[in-house]
């Protein structure tokens, strides 16, 4: 079968038999299994699953209970932050919440 001709079908059997054996590996585990795929077996694999999913660089499915996250290699040409930078934003945002809460000046 050609790379492009792959079936939907054939590659969720094969994701099944992933999740279950890293199932069967870490059963008191969760399970997250990540494919930064090119952006045409990305478009590919992504073209089978929601509609709401096609415009994005990353999404996810679930397998009985096991995350499966696809990346499109092209994401990083389009996100500028390091991990760094996405791991410290959350904390910053909160901090700004509670000081303008505190402050009285509202809320963000």
């Amino acid at each position: 079968m050609a790379k492009d001709e792959k079936n939907i079908d054939d590659i969720l059997n094969k994701l099944v038999l992933l999740t279950e054996g890293a199932q069967e590996l870490f059963p008191d585990g969760k399970n997250i299994i990540l494919f930064e795929l090119s952006q045409e077996d990305f478009g590919m694999v992504q073209k089978n699953f929601r509609e709401i999913d096609r415009g994005k660089m990353r999404f996810k499915i679930d397998i009985s209970g096991s995350e499966v996250v696809f990346i499109n290699e092209k994401i990083y040409e389009t996100e500028e932050k390091t991990i760094e930078e996405v791991v410290e934003e959350p904390k910053k945002n909160i901090f700004k919440r509670l000081f303008l809460k505190i402050s009285g000046r509202g809320s963000v």
